[in-house]
């Protein structure tokens, strides 16, 4: 499942039921804008903002980026 990081956050319980079972998470960057930076150390940043929600809301780093 490839999930945005705001979701996540508004949504914890739910994406730790779909954690738990059994599928694996990628991250769909922070919403639906797509908006990362117009530079690769912003879009490093981005990635790396919505690594650290997920981490704190749900315990895990995304495998994959969509």
């Amino acid at each position: 499942w490839f999930i945005p990081a705001e979701i996540v956050q508004k949504h914890v319980d739910l994406v730790k039921k779909i954690i738990s079972d059994g599928h694996e998470i990628g991250h769909h960057g922070f919403d639906h804008r797509g908006e990362y930076g117009d530079t690769v150390q912003k879009q490093i940043s981005r990635i790396e903002q919505c690594n650290e929600v997920f981490k704190k809301n749900v315990g895990i780093v995304p495998v994959g980026l969509d």
